[in-house]
């Protein structure tokens, strides 16, 4: 039952951190998409941050790809 609730609750997290930066996305301006912030991993632009992002999120999916193939489950398409 634990790793029910644990699963749902990180999904539904996962899909409302999405879902926020679908939203927030294309509300972003060029002025913040070009000014530079100081992040963990060093100074970036808002360009920067958002295909870092990205990068990251793409290298998750295919660790899990892998994952499920290994446990013989089909992974749902792949859609951009």
């Amino acid at each position: 039952e634990f790793r029910r609730v644990l699963f749902r609750s990180v999904t539904k997290l996962l899909a409302d951190s999405f879902d926020y930066c679908a939203n927030i996305f294309p509300k972003l301006t060029p002025e913040q998409l070009h000014k530079t912030y100081e992040t963990p991993d060093g100074k970036m632009t808002g360009v920067e941050i958002i295909l870092f992002a990205l990068d990251h999120t793409t290298h998750h999916r295919a660790q899990t790809e892998v994952y499920l193939r290994v446990k013989n489950i089909k992974p749902t398409d792949y859609q951009f």
